[in-house]
């Protein structure tokens, strides 16, 4: 587990926040610290890189890259007692794109715990040519949420000088923002500081960059993030024939003024018959005990990671119930249980079918709110 402290930037911040509907759970969270399992943190700060260029698509290009975003953070940082620290004490001998991992990976679980989300109601805003902020954007069903961060390593951890530059960027893009149309959203921006001393506590400072405003209702939103989340998840773990019908039924909800008719309506195959569970996902991938599937990648020196998707969730998603698929969260724990492995061997140039073989392994494998299912095995 990581371990946070948590304070306002400053008074007049804290005067700001008041209004926002999340004040209470901030005043416990100042008061009392929050953590964050290591897995549900990183996938957040490094599991969010898939896009549309070649060797980025899918899982399988994606997975080779995933030993080396781990190992680089471990690298850099040390993680003693869940204290994240740098392991560098000069600037130049950091690492900016992973500290700014730090920023994100903090200030969206801070936030997530603020407002009981997950990470499939996160989306990512894109940056324009006209320095919109870089933050992301969520919905608990009842309005917006949006999150500027920024990830610092500092000398003097208790030291806000040290971070007001980056204090004040949130405050200035917020300035150039124009609003937009009716409803309005709460916007947190979260400056997440670690010490380049090992064993001192990470801080996130809390401020206020004022909210903007959308076209789409808060409930709407948020069923279409989750069901986009799950699609592009899904999509990296495998090709399922459900796909398809997700995709058009998120675009259908999208343009539909009248979105709540599709509530309960199952996503239906080619003759017409409700969707089953994927027999792929079953006998085709790697498995944690009995309730999630996945892939499983060689670390090398004896250790693999497994990363997958609870079955649950495809339950979810193929009766199309919104108030299901609005609520879905399961409890963040680590559970130690036997995977399954489906491990590719080498090919054989005169066969083109992959071949497989299966290894029972076991590890200590965290489940995230979203259903995400992933963690570091060994072969039994």
């Amino acid at each position: 587990m990581y371990r946070f402290r948590v304070e306002y930037y400053n008074k007049e911040h804290k005067r700001l926040l008041e209004r926002y509907s999340c004040y209470d759970a901030i005043e416990k969270i100042v008061k009392n610290g929050f953590t964050v399992p290591e897995e549900e943190f990183h996938c957040y700060a490094l599991f969010r890189e898939q896009k549309r260029y070649e060797g980025w698509r899918t899982y399988q290009e994606l997975k080779s890259k995933i030993p080396n975003r781990l190992s680089n953070f471990k690298e850099y940082f040390s993680t003693n007692d869940g204290l994240i620290s740098s392991n560098f004490g000069q600037a130049d001998d950091r690492d900016s794109h992973l500290t700014e991992s730090i920023g994100i990976g903090g200030g969206l679980s801070l936030v997530s715990k603020l407002y009981d989300l997950t990470e499939a109601d996160w989306e990512k805003i894109p940056v324009s040519n006209k320095k919109d902020l870089d933050f992301e954007i969520a919905s608990n069903g009842k309005e917006f949420i949006e999150v500027e961060v920024k990830g610092a390593v500092v000398k003097n951890i208790n030291r806000k000088s040290e971070v007001s530059g980056r204090a004040g960027e949130i405050e200035q893009k917020k300035i150039e923002k124009a609003t937009r149309t009716n409803l309005k959203s709460s916007r947190i921006g979260v400056i997440v500081s670690v010490s380049d001393v090992c064993g001192e506590m990470p801080i996130c400072r809390i401020l206020d960059p004022e909210g903007d405003k959308y076209d789409m209702s808060p409930e709407k939103y948020r069923l279409i993030a989750r069901l986009s989340y799950y699609y592009r998840e899904l999509r990296t773990l495998g090709r399922f024939g459900l796909l398809s019908d997700l995709t058009n039924r998120i675009r259908t909800l999208y343009y539909s003024y009248d979105y709540e008719q599709l509530d309960g309506v199952v996503l239906l195959d080619v003759n017409k018959n409700k969707i089953a569970l994927p027999l792929s996902a079953m006998y085709s991938k790697s498995t944690a005990g009995d309730f999630a599937f996945g892939e499983v990648i060689d670390l090398k020196n004896g250790r693999y990671y497994f990363y997958g998707m609870m079955y649950d969730v495809f339950d979810v998603l193929i009766n199309q119930k919104f108030e299901n698929i609005s609520k879905y969260i399961n409890t963040s724990r680590i559970e130690s249980v036997k995977i399954t492995a489906r491990l590719k061997v080498n090919k054989n140039d005169d066969d083109e079918k992959e071949r497989f073989r299966t290894i029972d392994m076991k590890g200590d494998i965290n489940i995230t709110p979203s259903g995400k299912v992933l963690g570091v095995c060994y072969i039994i």
